[in-house]
C-alpha cells in the first residue's frame, strides 16, 4: 500500500509540475504579445512620426559612409477583418550593413540608437535570438505597443509600426 501511495503521490507531483510549467510557458508568451491598441492613427502619427528621421539622423551622424533612404508612405491598414488597423512608417533603408559599419559590434549601435529611443519613450533595443537564415534582428517596444525592428545582413533596414484603435483604417 505505502509503494501504491508513493507511486501515485509522485505522479500527481509531475501532473502538478507540467502543469505549473505550463501556466509559466503562456504567461510567458503573453508577456512578449503586443499590447491591446491603446492610440488612435492620428495620435500615433502625431507620437511617432520623427522617430525613424531622428534614428537616420544619429546614423548618419556616427556612420557618415552609410547612406539610407526611405521607402514607402506612411500607410494604415489591416492583414485581416479580426486584426487591428496598423500604422506603418516608411522604412528606412541603406545597402550596407549596420552591423559591419559598426564593426560588429551591436553595443555600439545601441549606444547611438537607444537615446533617440528613449526620448520617445522605448526601452533601448534587444536581440532577437529566433532568427533564420543568417539575418540579425533587433526590436524595441514601448508602452503602447510601438514596435521598432532592425533587420541586417549583409545590407539593413528600420521599421515603425503600431496597431491603432481606429476601427476603419484611415489613409493619413
Amino acid at each position: 500500500m505505502q509503494r501504491a501511495d508513493g507511486v501515485m503521490r509522485a505522479t500527481r507531483t509531475k501532473r502538478r509540475c507540467a502543469v505549473i510549467g505550463a501556466g509559466v510557458l503562456v504567461g510567458a508568451l503573453a508577456a512578449c504579445a503586443s499590447p491591446a491598441p491603446s492610440v488612435s492613427s492620428d495620435e500615433a502619427l502625431d507620437t511617432y512620426a520623427s522617430v525613424l528621421d531622428d534614428i537616420e539622423s544619429a546614423l548618419v551622424e556616427e556612420y557618415p559612409t552609410v547612406a539610407w533612404a526611405s521607402d514607402g508612405d506612411t500607410s494604415v491598414q489591416r492583414s485581416d477583418d479580426d486584426d487591428p488597423c496598423t500604422v506603418f512608417f516608411p522604412t528606412i533603408e541603406t545597402r550596407t550593413s549596420l552591423w559591419a559599419a559598426a564593426g560588429g559590434d551591436w553595443d555600439e549601435i545601441a549606444a547611438v540608437i537607444d537615446p533617440v529611443l528613449a526620448d520617445y519613450g522605448f526601452p533601448g533595443i534587444t536581440a532577437d535570438e529566433d532568427v533564420a537564415g543568417g539575418w540579425l534582428v533587433y526590436r524595441a517596444q514601448d508602452d503602447d505597443g510601438a514596435m521598432l525592428r532592425i533587420d541586417d545582413k549583409d545590407s539593413s533596414s528600420i521599421s515603425l509600426s503600431i496597431d491603432v484603435t481606429d476601427a476603419d483604417c484611415p489613409t493619413p
